[in-house]
């Protein structure tokens, strides 16, 4: 196909510099015409003085000179060496002048000269008329029009040519386009063609029809695979709204019985504690009511959960509900952000991701320790970073875990409530909220970093 295709491109470019040629040809014809008038003025000239000489060096000298005359326009008057005159074709008297008898305007050349007459001396006049325009110019348009028919007999191949190599294809294109428009390509077309552009048409429709087709049943099939899994996303919320709203049996019969000993008691101290643990309860059973509601109204649709709420505040809570670890493992706790930060976002979400993030902390920090919380606003998202020291072993496993849901916890007193997968759980909170939240290592520290956007401001953009 290269080597038609650099054969077609020659023949294009020889027929290119033909037309040229013939182009100028033609051009040049037109301005040199005036020149070939004059050079044929000349070769006539030359060939009738020729025929003078050579017809009065024949020994029938008259005869050559009737001949002469009979076919050329000619005048001749041949006198011998005493002045009498020996052939002449004008009538004149003896003793007339020769010369100014003939037109100076219709002669053309006028000549005098002593020669030999047959086998005497005498001397010869002769005047050449106008050589015949007409004549010179029907040789001229004869070679000229042979020429122009040659050039004519050549555009037209060319034009043949051109109209098979562009004109062809042109119509092989337009109906390869209204094949693929009905779907009618397929592998038995590329033999139908004879020019590498539709061949190279032919192939990319037939690329395309592939494609399609592959899409077409990629689709189908992740059809199905949605379907499925809409189905289990069904039904595994349906279990996991019987699942949060079976907690609200335990902690309500919790809260009534921590009310009926509020109300029995008088000591002040236990009275003090019986109320804080009363708010615990009714703040948890709230907070499963909008998980619930969560849960029921906003299943899909994730917009329909934002709200307006101070997500320090929430820092702040989540940390409270670590409170009895925190004494128990002696724990400092220093929060690094601006009083306020009001944020627009999913509240339930961010409190379950927030609440899981400060338990992990909580739980795997090393007691006597430090729990590091800074908060700022970069281009209207929320930065958060979680720093608290751990030991080795649970740094590797907090590694791990980042990096799949399918690590199993060991069964060690450490691990005794855990369920393996809270940070792979964290992280995907995290995107839930159309954030991030990356893990890092740094000397014996554990540094999380969580990034939450502001959809409020997202959507102002």
């Amino acid at each position: 196909m290269k080597q038609k295709n650099l054969f077609s491109k020659r023949i294009l470019f020889v027929s290119v510099i033909i037309y040229l040629v013939f182009a100028g040809v033609i051009v040049q014809s037109v301005y040199v015409f005036r020149n070939l008038y004059r050079d044929a003025e000349d070769t006539y000239i030359e060939g009738v003085q020729k025929k003078v000489n050579d017809s009065l060096e024949s020994k029938d000298w008259e005869a050559k000179l009737d001949e002469l005359i009979e076919d050329t326009a000619i005048e001749i008057v041949v006198r011998d060496a005493s002045g009498k005159r020996l052939y002449s074709t004008i009538d004149l008297a003896a003793d007339a002048k020769i010369k100014g008898v003939v037109n100076d305007n219709a002669k053309f050349l006028e000549y005098f000269e002593q020669t030999k007459i047959g086998s005497q001396e005498g001397s010869v006049w002769y005047v050449i008329y106008q050589v015949p325009f007409i004549k010179v110019l029907q040789d001229f348009m004869l070679k000229f029009n042979i020429f122009i028919l040659f050039i004519y007999i050549a555009l037209v191949l060319i034009i043949i040519w051109l109209q098979r190599k562009l004109l062809a294809p042109l119509y092989q294109i337009s109906n390869s386009l209204e094949r693929a428009e009905r779907n009618e390509l397929d592998e038995r077309s590329l033999e139908e063609v004879d020019d590498q552009l539709n061949e190279r048409l032919n192939n990319f429709f037939l690329k395309q029809k592939h494609t399609l087709n592959t899409v077409y049943g990629k689709n189908t099939n992740l059809e199905i695979e949605l379907a499925l899994e809409r189905e289990h996303l069904e039904n595994t919320i349906n279990l996991s709204k019987a699942m949060v709203h079976d907690l609200k049996g335990p902690l309500h019969n919790q809260l009534l019985d921590s009310e009926m000993k509020m109300l029995n008691t008088k000591a002040s101290e236990q009275r003090a504690f019986l109320k804080k643990e009363v708010e615990v309860y009714n703040q948890l059973l709230l907070e499963i009511n909008d998980i619930l509601h969560q849960l029921r109204e906003n299943v899909y649709q994730f917009d329909a959960g934002l709200e307006l709420f101070d997500l320090v505040e929430m820092v702040r809570t989540s940390q409270l509900y670590q409170m009895n670890e925190l004494k128990h493992k002696k724990l400092s706790f220093f929060f690094d952000g601006p009083e306020q930060a009001m944020i627009y976002q999913n509240k339930v979400a961010v409190r379950l991701l927030l609440h899981n993030i400060s338990s992990n902390m909580v739980h795997y920090t090393l007691e006597n320790s430090e729990l590091e919380i800074s908060l700022e606003f970069i281009e209207n998202e929320a930065h958060l970073t979680f720093k608290n020291a751990a030991e080795k072993h649970h740094i590797q496993t907090i590694m791990e875990s980042s990096q799949s849901p399918f690590i199993g916890p060991n069964t060690t007193k450490d691990y005794s409530y855990s369920s393996g997968n809270g940070i792979y759980l964290i992280k995907d909170l995290a995107k839930f909220l159309h954030g991030s939240c990356e893990y890092q290592i740094e000397e014996d520290y554990v540094v999380t970093r969580l990034v939450i956007p502001n959809e409020e401001k997202c959507d102002e953009k």
